[in-house]
Parts: structure tokens; sequence; C-alpha cells
């Protein structure tokens, strides 16, 4: 049995854990609430749908000029998305990725790259509003922003699919001449779940990094980025539990459930991007009580300042 000194301990600390927990739900749901992640999720998803064929696009004519094979990228894209909705679209992914079509190929660029940024201005609304700071002043800096942004992922990924391609080429290469084990060469393909999870992980954190207002270091934005990439993952998985064993009406209207399914996982996965950060604002106010808000950057009083100075300024002209 424990001594009463033992015991009062035990529930000092219960007492401790327990109003710990209630301070952080509170902060919590009014963080969640004020960032409207439901809504926010809507749009996040509307333009997240709209993306999809011009990258698809994009995607296609970039394929030939590296030398991959579109069956090297389906498995990665297999493990991010429910089964069912992979398996109704992988003749589609296939016959778009094997087809290039250049002639569509910068309106696809430009659609891909508006529908993403004006996603990635949603989601740093969002964001703004769960970390309770004001959003940038100037339109022009907001939008190329949200550009460079969608840019910079977009790369990182392709970067990242384009290593995985060269990588099991390599090794095929390299095995019969260095009489590699071709064990080597099976745990490099095993490695699809590690990596979707890696590249999942890598795009939360510079999500929450970059995107919002505020003041954030780098050790700030790991738990949102762990919590979102488990989520994304767990979401994906449970939607094809869902329809592979309750969802018969997706089965039966063929492609209008596919794409039934396909909005309401774009919804949920669009909210849980904005929950990260939601989260990460809830832990910054926890343990600090405040954020802190970067500077604004006042572009036309830097430039007018500068001016007034050069026009002050006296020059002589030595002969």
């Amino acid at each position: 049995m424990l001594a009463k000194g033992q015991l009062s301990k035990l529930e000092l600390k219960k007492e401790e854990i327990i109003r710990v927990v209630k301070k952080f739900g509170v902060i919590l749901i009014q963080k969640y609430r004020e960032a409207e992640v439901w809504n926010s999720g809507a749009i996040i998803s509307y333009y997240l749908l709209l993306s999809i064929f011009p990258v698809m696009v994009v995607v296609s004519n970039v394929l030939p000029y590296l030398r991959l094979d579109a069956a090297e990228l389906l498995p990665y894209i297999e493990n991010a998305v429910p089964t069912y909705f992979f398996h109704q679209l992988e003749n589609l992914l296939m016959n778009w990725f094997s087809k290039s079509s250049g002639g569509i190929l910068s309106i696809a660029v430009i659609g891909a790259l508006w529908s993403s940024s004006r996603g990635m201005n949603a989601m740093q609304v969002s964001m703004n509003k769960a970390y309770g700071v004001e959003p940038r002043r100037n339109i022009v800096i907001i939008r190329l922003f949200s550009l460079i942004l969608t840019t910079s992922l977009i790369l990182c990924i392709m970067v990242l699919v384009i290593i995985f391609g060269f990588g099991q080429l390599i090794l095929e290469y390299i095995t019969p001449v260095f009489e590699l084990p071709l064990m080597i060469s099976e745990t490099f393909q095993s490695l699809r779940w590690p990596v979707t999870v890696s590249v999942l992980f890598i795009i939360f954190c510079v999500l929450y990094y970059f995107v919002p207002h505020a003041k954030v270091t780098l050790k700030s934005v790991l738990p949102g980025a762990a919590i979102s990439t488990i989520g994304w993952m767990l979401v994906s998985q449970v939607f094809a539990i869902y329809v592979e064993y309750f969802a018969f009406g997706a089965k039966t209207y063929g492609t209008i459930g596919t794409f039934m399914i396909m909005l309401i996982w774009l919804q949920v996965i669009g909210s849980l991007m904005t929950a990260g950060a939601v989260i990460n604002a809830s832990i910054e106010v926890y343990q600090n009580g405040f954020i802190n808000e970067p500077k604004p950057f006042r572009t036309r009083k830097y430039i007018r300042s500068k001016i007034k100075v050069f026009s002050n300024k006296k020059y002589v002209i030595k002969k």
C-alpha cells in the first residue's frame, strides 16, 4: 500500500495533469473557432480540386523528359490517398501520365499555379486567424508570396520523385556491376511508406513555418506537422475501410460515387491542414501566453524615405 505522502503526491500530479488538459483544451477550442477550420477546409478543398487536372497535365509532360515511367510514380500516390479512390482512377492516371500534350502545357502550368496559390492564400488567412495576427497588408506581396511558396513545394515534390525514380534505375545498373545483394534493391522499393510520410511531414513543416504571418520557430511547428501527417495517413486508411465495407452506394454509382468520396476526402484533408496550425498556435499560447507578431514590412514608407534622403543629398561634380 502507498503511504499518505506518496498518495497525496499522486493526487496532486493527477490534479495538475487535469488542470493542464483543461487549460490547453479551452485554448485549442478557442483557436479552432477563430480559425474557422471547417470553412477554410472547404475553400482549400475547392482549389485543390481545381489544381488536380492541371498538375496531371504538367506531370505527364515532365515525365518523358526525365525518362521516368509513370508506374514508378503511382505507388507513392497510392499510399497518400484512399485505396478505393486510387483503384478507380488508376487507369485514368496511367493514361494521363503516359501521354504528353505540349500544346496545353503553358495553360496547365498557369492553371496549376493559380489554383494552388489561391488555396495557399485561403490557408494563410485561416492560419493568421489561428495565431491571432494581422495579415500582410500589401496584396501584391501576399499573392507573390503564395505563388513562390506554391512553386517551391511543387519543385520539392518533383525533386523527391526524381531522386527515387532515378535511384531505382541506378541501383538496377550498379547491382550486377558491383555484385551487390538483391536485398538492397528490394529494400529501396519497400521504402514507399516512409518516403510518403517523410514528404508529407516536410511539406507540413514548410507550410506551418512560412505561411502564418507570425514569428514562429522550426521547433514550434513540429507538433502540428506530425499530427497532420499522421492524420492524413489515418484519414486515407479510414476512407479506404469505410468504402470497402460500408459505402455500397459509392461502388454502385461508379464515377459519381468516386467523385463524391473525393470531395469529402479533400474537405477533411483541407481542414486537417489548417488544424495543424491551430495546434501549433494553441501550444504557443499555452507556453508563452502570447504569440510574437513580426514587424510589418512597410514598402511605401521605406521607398519614400529613401527618395527623400536621395533628393536631399548634394553632389559636387569635380572637374
